[in-house]
């Protein structure tokens, strides 16, 4: 009953894998579990790699890069992570945190992500990105949600956003906006949005799961979007 996700790993690489119980503090290796996987290569065609530009906290073979900072996040700890002094996941991605930092950042979402502490009221439930620079967003397993709130990125390059499932966002799901490049958002779910009482008419499902301006060099691929009913 217990789920292991092993992220950063190598594509197209050979790992034996070896689960050994421990009782009392021993291990019964006569109990041993050992099998082999073959994890695949996110496919990186498209604009944001063109020239061969690496996006995000990854490098290219799937591996993190040496220097990047790894943040988990889980709804338990959104508001109370830390990193470089800053605290909540939304203070770790401010531009105050990020605009003089350009060490690689991966966040990795575990389960169902509520609202944190920081988004902004208008546009609502929206976490603001500025300034920030080589910075993977991706869910681990296949059920980290993003629940009722979403990304605005302005001014940021070497984003890359993966394994998000996005649901009941009162705005976008993902925003890049004011001079943003080098933008990488794959294997995401996008669901419908909601506003309970939307200032205009078209906004009643979210204003857009996926919203560009002002932004070059753009790859978006793999995306799964379903309708989503509450009753």
């Amino acid at each position: 009953g217990t789920r292991v996700d092993i992220p950063g790993l190598k594509g197209d690489t050979v790992y034996t894998i070896k689960v050994v119980p421990m009782v009392s503090g021993s291990e019964v290796t006569s109990a041993t579990a050992q099998f082999s996987v073959t994890p695949a290569t996110y496919d990186r065609s498209g604009y944001a790699f063109f020239n061969g530009t690496t996006t995000g906290g990854y490098n290219e073979d799937g591996t993190v890069k040496s220097n990047a900072n790894i943040v988990y996040v889980t709804d338990a700890t959104k508001d109370s992570v830390q990193l470089n002094g800053y605290t909540g996941i939304a203070n770790i991605l401010s531009e105050s945190a990020r605009k003089n930092d350009k060490t690689p950042l991966v966040v990795r979402f575990i389960g169902t992500i509520n609202v944190p502490k920081g988004a902004t009221s208008y546009p609502e439930n929206m976490v603001k990105i500025k300034a920030a620079d080589n910075v993977t967003l991706e869910g681990i397993g296949p059920d980290a949600n993003i629940s009722k709130w979403g990304f605005c990125f302005q001014r940021s390059s070497n984003i890359e956003v993966r394994n998000l499932d996005f649901y009941w966002y009162p705005e976008d799901a993902m925003g890049f906006e004011s001079n943003c490049s080098r933008v990488w958002v794959h294997n995401n779910t996008i669901r419908t949005g909601h506003q309970d009482n939307p200032s205009e008419s078209d906004k009643a499902h979210g204003d857009g799961g996926t919203d560009f301006k002002y932004t070059d060099y753009v790859t978006v691929s793999y995306i799964a979007q379903k309708l989503l009913y509450v009753v």
